[in-house]
C-alpha cells in the first residue's frame, strides 16, 4: 500500500481524534472477507441505518428561501457530523463572519460556496447528505482526515462538481453509482479508503474525467470495459484492491492515458497495445510483436543461429521458430539451441495465446520471469540445457493448462514448490541437473497424470514422501545423486506403471529396493537381497586379497563395484571375476542374483562342488567357472538353465558322468567339458557342441596371436598370463576358445596394447568376439578383419585408430556391435555399414567424420543405439532414420546438421531431444492432447 508524505502527521494526531470520536457509537458496512483490512479503524461509528440499496437521487431541488442560508446550513451540517469542534483549524465556522471566511471555504462573486477544501483537517465522522445542496460547488476536497461510513449517493446531484477528492480517509461501503452523473467532474480521488465492491459502470459516463484514482481500497471483481469511454483520461490508478479477471480490451481506447498502475491486483491478460508503454504497470502488451521484438533485443538476435524474418514486415508465421494461428495469434514459439544469449525478458508473457515455449538448449541467463505466469494457455515448457539461476517462480504454477515442464540442467536454487502439485494436467517433469535443495512436496503426489519425473542430480534432502505412492501412472521416476535419506516407503510399491526408478546416489539407510517390495524388485535394482548376495560371495572367497577388488562393500552404487554390471533400472545382469584371485568355495547365494544373465568366475582357486543352487538362475546364459579346482559331479539342477547357451566347466576335477538333464538345455551352443575325470556318455542332444578333450590350435591361430603380441608389445601388456607358452590355449589371458583348437572370444580391453592392429588377425576364423576397447593402438583398422566371418562384436573404441572406416566391414553379416567411438577416424560413414542387418550397437562418435549420414543406415531394422556425435556431420538427417522401428538412443550432438529431426524419432529414448543437436521435428504439430 503507498505511504502517503501525511501519513505520519495524522498517526501523531491519532490519539486526539480518538478521545473525539469515542463519543460515537454505532455499526459500519462490514469488509469483504476476500480482501483483508490493512488497519483497524480508529474508534467505533455513531449508529446510523444504512441505506439498503444506492438509487441515483433526483437532483435537489432549490429551497426558495435564500441560497446563502441554504449553503450556511449544509457547512453547519459539515461541522456537526465531522466534529468541527476538534478540527486543526476552524475558524470562523458557525460564527456570523461570511461564509466565505470560514477556513477552506471558497465563494464566488455572487458569494455563493464554489469550493470546500478541508483536507489534513482532522474531520472526524460522517459524510452528511447536505453537501448535495451546495449546488455551485466546483471543488470538494476533504482528503486525509478521519472521515467514516459511506459516501453518501446525494453526491451525485453537484452538477458543477470538476474535482472530488476524498482520499485518505475510512469510508467504506460501496462506490455510489449516482457518481457517474457529475458530469463536468474531471479529478476523481477516492484512494486509501476501505470501499469495497465492484467498480460501478456508470463511472464510464464522465466524459470530462481526466483523473481517476481508486486505488488502495477493498475493490473486488473485474474492470468495467466501460472506463474505455473516458476519452479524456490521462491518469488511471486502480493498484492495490482486490481486482480480478483480465484487463479488457477497452482500456486500448483510452488514447490520453499518460499514467496507468495496476499493479498489486488479481488482474491477468494483458495491456492492448495503445497503453502498454505507461509506466508503473505490471501487465503485459498484447501485441505479439512487442514480446517477440523484447526477446530478439534481449538475448542478443543479431547473432542467433537462425533469424529468419525477425523484425521484418513479414507475417509472424514466417519469423523463424515462430506459429500463428489464422488470427495472427502466435500459438508456438520453438528456437531451441539456437544460440540465444541473455536473459528472458518479462514481456514474453504478453503472448496469452502461446501453447508451446521451446527455449531450451541456448545459453540464457539470469531468472525465470514470474510474468511467464500470464502465459495461461500454455501446455508445454522448455527451458532445459541453458544457465537460468534463481528459484522456480511459484507465479507458473498457476498455468493449469501446463502438461510438460522441463527445467533440467540449469542452475535453479531453492525449493521444489508444493504448487506443483496445483498442475493435475501435468505429464512430464524434468527438474534434474540443478541445485535445488530442501524436501520433496508430498503435493507432488497430486499429479495423477504424472508419467515421467526426473528429480536427479540436484541437492534434494529429507525422505521420499509415501504420497509418491498415488503417482500410479508414472513411468520413470528418477531421483539419484541427491542427499535424499531415510528408507524407501512402502507405499513406492503402488507404482505399478513404473518402468524406470532410479535412487542411487543418496544417503538412504540402504541403497536397494527390500525384498517385500514386490513389483519393484521385478523392474529396478539392485535388491537388498542382492547387495547381500555379493558380500557373502566376497567373504566366501577371500575378497580382501582378490586382484580387484575396487568399491566392493562401499557406498558405492553397485553397478561401480569391479567386475559387476547392471542394467540401465540398476539390476544386476552379469558378475564377470575372472583371473582375479578369488580363492574359496562357491556360495549357494549366488541363486539370489536372479537377473543374472552372465557368470564368470573362470582362472580362479574356486575349489569344491558346484552349487546345485545355481540352477535358479533362469536368466542365465553363460556360465564360466573353467581353469578352477571344482571337484564333484557336475549338478544334474544345471538342466533348468533353460537360456544357457554356454557352458564352460573345462580344466576342473570334476567327476563322474555328464547329467542327462544337460541334453534338455536346447539353447546350448556350447559346452566345454574337457580338462576334468569325467566318465561315461554324453547326452545324444550335446553330442555336436560338447568338447571332452583338449585339442591344439591350429599353426594359423598361434600365428595370428604371435602376431598381435609382438606388434603391440605383448611383454608390457597389464596382464599377458601364459602367453606364448605351452599351456593350454584357453588359460592364455583374455582368450576364449572354442574347444576345437580355435579362438572364440579375444578380450583384451584396456591391457596397454601399444601400437599397429595386425592383419593376421583375420585368420582367426573363429572368432565371435574382438575387444581392444581402451588401448593404445593407432594405425589404420585393417581392412582383412572383414574376413572374420563369424565375428558378431568389434570393439576398436577409445584408441587412437586413423584413416577411414573400412567399408569391406560391410560384409561382416553377423555383426551385432560395431564400437568404434573416441577414435581419429576420418572420412565419411561407409554406406555399407547398411548391409549390417543384424547390427543392434553402432557406435561411431567422437572421431572426426564428415560428409553426410548415409540414408543405408535406416536398413538397420534390429538398430537400438545410434551415437554419430561429436563429428563434423553435414546435411539433413536421412528421414529413412525414422524408419528403424527398435531405436531407443540416438546421439547427433556436436556436429553440423541442419533440417528437422524426423517424426519417427519422436520418442525414442528418455526424449531427451538435447542428444539430437537439433531445433524441431519434422512435422512437428501440436496435437489435441499435447
Amino acid at each position: 500500500m503507498r505511504v502517503n508524505s501525511r501519513f505520519v502527521a495524522r498517526m501523531l494526531a491519532f490519539g486526539c481524534v480518538v478521545a473525539v470520536l469515542l463519543t460515537a457509537c454505532g455499526d459500519t458496512q462490514p469488509a469483504p472477507t476476500e480482501v483483508p483490512p490493512t488497519e483497524e479503524p480508529p474508534v467505533a461509528e455513531a449508529a446510523t441505518p444504512e441505506p439498503t440499496s444506492t438509487p441515483t437521487p433526483e437532483p435537489t431541488a432549490i429551497p426558495t428561501a435564500d441560497p446563502r442560508s441554504i449553503e450556511r446550513a449544509a457547512l453547519t451540517a459539515l461541522y456537526e457530523s465531522a466534529r468541527g469542534e476538534g478540527w486543526t483549524n476552524n475558524e470562523n465556522w458557525l460564527s456570523d463572519s461570511p461564509i466565505g471566511e470560514w477556513h477552506g471555504v471558497t465563494v464566488n462573486e455572487d458569494g455563493h460556496v464554489v469550493g470546500l477544501a478541508l483536507e489534513e483537517n482532522f474531520l472526524a465522522g460522517r459524510l452528511p447528505p447536505e453537501l448535495a445542496t451546495l449546488a455551485n460547488l466546483t471543488v470538494l476536497e476533504l482528503g486525509d482526515n478521519w472521515l467514516v461510513g459511506p459516501i453518501q449517493p446525494e453526491l451525485g446531484a453537484l452538477s458543477r462538481l470538476d474535482k472530488l477528492d476524498l482520499s485518505g480517509n475510512k469510508l467504506n461501503g460501496q462506490i455510489p453509482p449516482a457518481l457517474g452523473n457529475l458530469g463536468s467532474l474531471e479529478v476523481l480521488d477516492l484512494h486509501d479508503n476501505e470501499l469495497a465492491g465492484e467498480i460501478p459502470a456508470e463511472l464510464g459516463k464522465l466524459s470530462n474525467l481526466t483523473e481517476l484514482d481508486l486505488s488502495e481500497n477493498w475493490l473486488l471483481g473485474e474492470i468495467p470495459p466501460e472506463l474505455g469511454s473516458l476519452s479524456n483520461l490521462k491518469v488511471l490508478n486502480l493498484s492495490q484492491t482486490g481486482l480480478t479477471g483480465e484487463v479488457p480490451p477497452e482500456l486500448g481506447n483510452l488514447s490520453n492515458l499518460t499514467e496507468l498502475d495496476l499493479s498489486g491486483t488479481g488482474l491477468s491478460g494483458c495491456i492492448p497495445r495503445s497503453a502498454a508503454d505507461l509506466a508503473n504497470i505490471e501487465q503485459l502488451s498484447c501485441d505479439p510483436r512487442e514480446a517477440l521484438i523484447a526477446l530478439y533485443n534481449a538475448t542478443d538476435g543479431p547473432n542467433w543461429k537462425n533469424n529468419d524474418n525477425w523484425l521484418s514486415d513479414e507475417p509472424l508465421s514466417e519469423w523463424h521458430g515462430v506459429t500463428a494461428d489464422p488470427e495472427g495469434r502466435v500459438i508456438r514459439l520453438i528456437l531451441g539451441e539456437n544460440q540465444l544469449k541473455g536473459e528472458i525478458p518479462p514481456e514474453l508473457g504478453g503472448l496469452p495465446n502461446l501453447q508451446r515455449l521451446d527455449l531450451f538448449g541456448n545459453s540464457l541467463t539470469g531468472e525465470i520471469p514470474p510474468e511467464l505466469s500470464n502465459l495461461t494457455n500454455l501446455v508445454g515448457l522448455s527451458l532445459y540445457g541453458n544457465e537460468l539461476t534463481g528459484p522456480i517462480p511459484t507465479e507458473l504454477m498457476t498455468m493449469s493448462e501446463l502438461r510438460w515442464l522441463y527445467l533440467s540442467e540449469n542452475q535453479l536454487t531453492g525449493p521444489i514448490p508444493p504448487e506443483l502439485g496445483n498442475l493435475t494436467e501435468m505429464r512430464w517433469l524434468s527438474l534434474w541437473g540443478n541445485q535445488l535443495s530442501g524436501p520433496i512436496p508430498p503435493e507432488l503426489g497430486n499429479l495423477s497424470k504424472l508419467d515421467w519425473l526426473y528429480l536427479s542430480y540436484n541437492d534434494l534432502s529429507g525422505e521420499i514422501p509415501p504420497e509418491m505412492g498415488r503417482l500410479v501412472s508414472l513411468t520413470e521416476f528418477s531421483l539419484a545423486e541427491n542427499s535424499l535419506s531415510g528408507e524407501l516407503p512402502p507405499e513406492l510399491d503402488n507404482l505399478r506403471s513404473l518402468t524406470e526408478f532410479r535412487f542411487q546416489g543418496n544417503q538412504f539407510s540402504r541403497e536397494c529396493i527390500p525384498a517385500s517390495f514386490v513389483n519393484l524388485v521385478a523392474i529396478v535394482g539392485p535388491s537388498c537381497t542382492e547387495l547381500d548376495t555379493l558380500a557373502v560371495l566376497h567373504d566366501a572367497t577371500d575378497g580382501p586379497n582378490w586382484r580387484n577388488n575396487d568399491n566392493w562393500l562401499t557406498d558405492v552404487p553397485v553397478g561401480q563395484w569391479y567386475g559387476v554390471v547392471t542394467d540401465d533400472t540398476g539390476r544386476i545382469i552379469k558378475l564377470g571375476l575372472g583371473a582375479n584371485g578369488l580363492n574359496g568355495e562357491i556360495p549357494p547365494e549366488l541363486a539370489d542374483l536372479v537377473h543374472l544373465t552372465e557368470l564368470d568366475m573362470q582362472g580362479n582357486l574356486l575349489r569344491g562342488k558346484i552349487p546345485p543352487e545355481l540352477g535358479e538362475l533362469t536368466d542365465l546364459k553363460i556360465l564360466g567357472l573353467w581353469n578352477n579346482q571344482l571337484s564333484g559331479e557336475i549338478p544334474a539342477e544345471l538342466g533348468k538353465l533353460k537360456k544357457l547357451t554356454h557352458l564352460h566347466l573345462n580344466h576342473n576335477q570334476l567327476t563322474g558322468q555328464v547329467p542327462l538333464e544337460l541334453g534338455d538345455l536346447s539353447k546350448l551352443e556350447r559346452a566345454d567339458l574337457q580338462g576334468n575325470q569325467l566318465s561315461g556318455n554324453v547326452p545324444e542332444s550335446l553330442v555336436d557342441i560338447a568338447y571332452l578333450v583338449v585339442v591344439d590350435p591350429s599353426e594359423d591361430t598361434l600365428e595370428a596371436l604371435r602376431a598381435l603380441y609382438h606388434a603391440t608389445d605383448g611383454p608390457n601388456w597389464n596382464k599377458n598370463d601364459n602367453w606364448l607358452s605351452d599351456e593350454p590355449l584357453e588359460t592364455w589371458y583374455g582368450i576364449v576358445t572354442d574347444g576345437k583348437g580355435g579362438v572364440l572370444k579375444l578380450e583384451l580391453g584396456e591391457n596397454f596394447l601399444k601400437g599397429e592392429m595386425p592383419p593376421e588377425l583375420s585368420l582367426l576364423s573363429t572368432m565371435t568376439e574382438l575387444d581392444v576397447q581402451g588401448n593404445w593402438l593407432k594405425g589404420e583398422i585393417p581392412s582383412e578383419l572383414s574376413d572374420l566371418s563369424n565375428l558378431e562384436v568389434l570393439g576398436l573404441w577409445g584408441n587412437r585408430f586413423s584413416g577411414e572406416i573400412p567399408s569391406e566391414l560391410g560384409k561382416l553379416s553377423k555383426l551385432t556391435h560395431l564400437h568404434l567411438r573416441e577414435n581419429q577416424l576420418t572420412g565419411e560413414i561407409p554406406p555399407e555399414l547398411g548391409d549390417l542387418s543384424k547390427l543392434i550397437w553402432l557406435g561411431l562418435g567422437d572421431n572426426w567424420l564428415i560428409g553426410e549420414i548415409p540414408p543405408e543406415l535406416g536398413k538397420l531394422t534390429d538398430l537400438t543405439h545410434l551415437d554419430l556425435a561429436e563429428n563434423g556431420l553435414t546435411g539433413e538427417i536421412p528421414l529413412e532414420l525414422g524408419n528403424i522401428p527398435r531405436l531407443t538412443d540416438l546421439f547427433l550432438f556436436d556436429n553440423e546438421l541442419t533440417g528437422c529431426v524426423p517424426d519417427g524419432l519422436r520418442y525414442i529414448g528418455q526424449g531427451r531431444a538435447t542428444d539430437l543437436g537439433l531445433l524441431f521435428f519434422c512435422g512437428d504439430v501440436l496435437s489435441d492432447d499435447e
